[in-house]
């Protein structure tokens, strides 16, 4: 359960005084869980529906519980010592830090409701959207070229060099994993793109390579993963 989570976490020195520096951690994720149930006296998933799903039109989009099942919801792998594919393991119990399924088409549906102002309003969206502290610990795999922030609830906010030499363009978006499934949002909020990518196979997705086709930039396709036939 989520308490039980932040109880081990209260008895661990702090990293840094609050306020100075900035690291990533799913645990603030499960903070704002609690937050959130605490001031409205509401299960955080209720909240979800009611706040973004419903007024996004996200009808394929909700949070895993271990016994309803989902319909069409892809299982997700992980590659066995021996290198098989056998089916990822997942804990359902905690939801704000990531256990959740949607679409690629309910993440569209999410970037319209972002631009029309149903979800959040366009002043709010510029608080959520600023600049706030550099991400350190992004490598050279998410390009060259590219500067790495955080905002509020947003796991990066890019600055790339533009189709032009000397331009940037400003992406804002957030990824995540566990094992078996992986996922990227990427929006570039002045150009009407938004790049959305899902897989099942816990390998990261390719925005990068999806970017660099749209602003017309080299790019190279990656090697398709050889996977195992089902038995």
């Amino acid at each position: 359960p989520a308490d039980s989570v932040v109880a081990r976490m209260l008895d661990r020195p702090l990293e840094f005084v609050p306020g100075t520096s900035w690291d990533y951690s799913n645990t603030g994720y499960i903070v704002l869980q609690l937050i959130l149930e605490r001031v409205t006296g509401r299960p955080y998933c209720d909240l979800l529906e009611e706040r973004v799903l419903e007024p996004a039109g996200m009808t394929d989009t909700g949070c895993l519980f271990f016994e309803p099942v989902v319909p069409r919801m892809a299982t997700g792998y992980v590659r066995a010592d021996d290198g098989t594919l056998v089916r990822a393991p997942f804990d359902h119990s905690i939801h704000a830090d990531g256990m959740a399924y949607s679409t690629v088409r309910d993440l569209f549906a999410l970037d319209q409701a972002l631009r029309a102002g149903q979800v959040l309003s366009p002043s709010m969206q510029t608080v959520m959207n600023a600049p706030r502290a550099v991400e350190g610990w992004i490598g050279d795999d998410f390009g060259p070229g590219l500067t790495h922030h955080t905002g509020y609830g947003l796991e990066s906010i890019h600055r790339r060099p533009g189709p032009v030499d000397g331009d940037s363009v400003t992406v804002v978006g957030h990824g995540g994993g566990t094992a078996g499934w992986s996922s990227m949002f990427w929006r570039v909020p002045d150009e009407g793109i938004v790049i959305a990518v899902l897989n099942n196979v816990g390998v990261p997705p390719l925005p990068i390579e999806i970017f660099d086709i749209l602003f017309e930039r080299p790019y190279a396709l990656p090697t398709v993963p050889e996977l195992d036939p089902a038995p």
